[in-house]
């Protein structure tokens, strides 16, 4: 037994190594990320029956009115119903329509697609915002999925089903993006959909982006400022 223990060890820190030689650091990190934060919400979710939160109302709604839209050409509550404003979540509305128009999924396949595909984009999040620093960057996502998976309203919402999931990804890209930004000095365009993407996260969320984007430019613009102002003298 313990002979097989010191094995499995090596062998880990064999395929540790070797990842690392083979990918840039920015890489390893993300995947660190990635699964110490899937694998911590999997013990998270260990503890609560999935009754609790496994495919809520709202995000069934959503999800119907997606197979709807596919089916019959509508957004609405069904091939007879009235067509009703069923898109309070925008982009997972269309997320849905397309998953279902490519693989015809249930709904229940999808909410948990969604959820493990979120979590692992989420700790791969965390891990890069330390890209040039392996150990922080691994600390770092630990750290974030030891906290997530103790707070039980997060998890649940988290795995509802609902377009949370989807939204705690695009926000904590959103910051990472503008913090990317301010960091080298330069704004990269090609993220500019990523940002609006977090911003029809739900009908409301431009009010949780737009002053996130309003610091950002109040930031940018006086660091501008400062740096032509250093390069006159």
């Amino acid at each position: 037994m313990g002979l097989g223990v010191i094995l499995l060890t090596m062998e880990l820190q064999s395929i540790i190594a070797s990842a690392e030689r083979r990918l840039p650091l920015w890489a390893y990190l993300a995947a660190c990320g990635g699964v110490f934060v899937s694998v911590f919400y999997g013990l998270g979710y260990a503890n609560i029956p999935a009754d609790f939160y496994h495919a809520r109302d709202d995000g069934v709604i959503t999800m119907s009115h997606a197979r709807n839209l596919v089916e019959y050409g509508f957004i609405g509550v069904g091939p007879s119903g009235e067509r009703v404003e069923g898109y309070s979540a925008p982009l997972q509305l269309f997320v849905v329509a397309l998953a279902y128009l490519l693989t015809g999924m249930h709904y229940g396949t999808y909410a948990d697609m969604q959820t493990l595909v979120c979590t692992f984009l989420l700790g791969l999040v965390a891990g890069v915002f330390f890209h040039d620093r392996k150990l922080l960057g691994i600390a770092a996502s630990a750290v974030l999925a030891l906290m997530l998976c103790y707070q039980t309203p997060f998890l649940l919402w988290h795995a509802s089903g609902m377009e949370n999931a989807i939204t705690h990804v695009l926000f904590a890209a959103t910051v990472y993006c503008l913090f990317r930004f301010s960091e080298k000095g330069r704004i990269n365009y090609l993220a500019v959909p990523l940002v609006f993407l977090a911003s029809i996260s739900r009908v409301e969320s431009i009010f949780h982006i737009f002053p996130l984007l309003a610091v950002f430019s109040a930031y940018w613009l006086v660091a501008h400022r400062a740096h032509a102002g250093g390069g006159g003298g």
